[in-house]
């Protein structure tokens, strides 16, 4: 499928989902400006994917379009719920608070609280990093499995960043048990040199891995006695999130995190 086709079944997309009813195939090659038989073609690919549903001749949106609808919604929710707590993580250690998701083999960055201070690091909310190098991936991944990891990394080349990025998918299973026995993650140096993150779970009311929260900030700040201190509010933080969730503080064991919430 080409870049203009893709377009085209996007275009198609948004027209069914803002209509106020089921379209026919006519009515929605109207409206996209295309040909019958090229708008049947892209309307095919979307049911068959689950975007789109048909019922006879007139089509509406499908169940995929709905999971997908339901996860943004949840996703939006949790930074409207998090924010306040970002906010005071943010003013507690000085250092940038950021609360991130899980997408496959990476994280997506959904809130930050950007710290005031002249030296400081920060991430752009829709900022899609690689889930290996980052305290808030090895967080997400503890959630999971250990199957379900070696398969999605199945045939990926983990990049290397630094020196210290971790180069193999077993040895990023031993820093994942690690998180799941501290309850806590450390980038230290792993994605860009001089700078640290520490990262800890948020769960949602059964116990499950939705989100990680984290602090970064420069090496300098962030010592090895100074993440000790941290540790403990980006916990707390986490707990005060994961209670607005409906976790009660006991954890739900290795399941699902993230976007995709697949091993659930």
């Amino acid at each position: 499928m080409t870049i203009h086709s893709v377009r085209k079944a996007v275009d198609i997309l948004l027209v069914v989902a803002e209509a106020e009813r089921p379209l026919s195939l006519t009515e929605i090659s109207s409206k996209v400006g295309l040909p019958v038989s090229t708008t049947k073609r892209l309307l095919d690919t979307l049911t068959e994917t689950l975007l789109l549903k048909r019922d006879g001749k007139l089509y509406g949106l499908g169940l995929k379009a709905f999971e997908i609808g339901k996860k943004a919604e949840r996703n939006m929710g949790l930074v409207k719920l998090s924010m306040p707590y970002l906010e005071r993580l943010r003013d507690e250690t000085g250092e940038s608070a950021n609360l991130a998701v899980l997408d496959a083999t990476d994280v997506v960055y959904i809130a930050c609280a950007e710290s005031s201070r002249m030296m400081r690091t920060f991430t752009v909310p829709g900022a899609r990093v690689p889930a290996h190098c980052t305290g808030v991936g090895k967080v997400l991944l503890s959630g999971l499995p250990d199957d379900v990891i070696r398969e999605r990394y199945r045939g990926v080349c983990l990049e290397r960043f630094t020196a210290k990025t971790v180069a193999d998918v077993e040895a990023l299973l031993e820093q994942v048990t690690r998180v799941r026995i501290s309850g806590y993650a450390l980038d230290e140096g792993e994605r860009e040199e001089g700078v640290v993150c520490v990262a800890a779970p948020v769960r949602d009311y059964s116990g499950y891995i939705v989100a990680a929260v984290s602090i970064s900030g420069p090496a300098f700040r962030l010592t090895r006695k100074r993440i000790d201190a941290v540790r403990a509010k980006i916990k707390a933080c986490c707990t005060e999130i994961s209670s607005r969730l409906g976790w009660n503080g006991v954890a739900g064991g290795i399941g699902g995190a993230g976007l995709e919430n697949e091993s659930r």
